[in-house]
């Protein structure tokens, strides 16, 4: 079962890590380690569900007004390198989402609405297709990089959980790895110069009418390294 996969943790300098398990402040939102702040600056419509490891943060389906978790970006994620790993429950089935087009996952922003990754889900083609989809302003010059669908039709079940990481390096590029295989990559290289990101957002993006996660994210983890993932033993 996709559930009982084992994976390291990524390693490296941590930045951020949120297991939502109800051991923090802000009804179990808080960070339970971070750099920067760690109590979210704007959490609405969340609650805490079963994740992959204890509880997670449950995202209801609607838009991102209607449910948020947004963090501080200030030192809890820098964008010369890093890696972002979490768990993903979806919520919804293959024809749900088709209905529904996209699904936030993460989001990080800077001076107000430019995005320095958006990483979202989308439906393609026949139903039970479901592709993960970048958009940056930065790394791509305003562009996205579609992902294949990380298994067959019928690969995405609702209720089991996917182990998503994403890896960024500015001189060198990125790479998207779900369960453990690398899903897609893109050699490139950006500046940073004058880029201050000001928000992480959870499950959700900065555009308060786009459909949120609807999801339950868990572990969420940022380092300061490229860390690709490794099969636990």
């Amino acid at each position: 079962m996709l559930a009982c996969i084992g994976l390291s943790p990524v390693s490296g300098q941590v930045l951020f890590e949120a297991h939502y398990d109800g051991n923090t402040g802000h009804a179990g939102l808080d960070a339970d380690f971070s750099v920067g702040e760690k109590t979210p600056v704007y959490a609405q419509g969340v609650t805490l569900m079963p994740g992959h490891v204890g509880s997670g943060a449950c995202f209801p389906a609607g838009t991102s007004d209607e449910a948020g978790l947004r963090s501080g970006a200030k030192d809890n994620i820098h964008l010369d390198k890093g890696t972002l790993s979490f768990w993903w429950k979806p919520r919804f089935d293959s024809e749900g989402l088709a209905a529904l087009k996209q699904r936030r996952l993460f989001n990080v922003g800077y001076d107000t609405h430019y995005r320095f990754l958006d990483l979202y889900v989308e439906f393609v083609g026949d139903p039970g297709r479901l592709n993960f989809t970048l958009f940056s302003n930065v790394m791509f010059n305003n562009r996205s990089m579609q992902m294949e669908s990380p298994g067959p039709e019928g690969f995405f079940v609702a209720g089991q959980d996917f182990h998503v990481v994403l890896t960024w390096d500015n001189a060198v590029g990125i790479k998207l790895y779900i369960n453990g295989r690398l899903v897609n990559s893109r050699d490139c290289v950006w500046s940073i110069d004058g880029i201050v990101p000001d928000l992480i957002h959870v499950g959700s993006a900065w555009i308060g009418s786009v459909l949120n996660s609807a999801s339950v994210i868990d572990e969420v983890r940022i380092t300061h390294d490229v860390a690709p993932p490794a099969a636990a033993p």
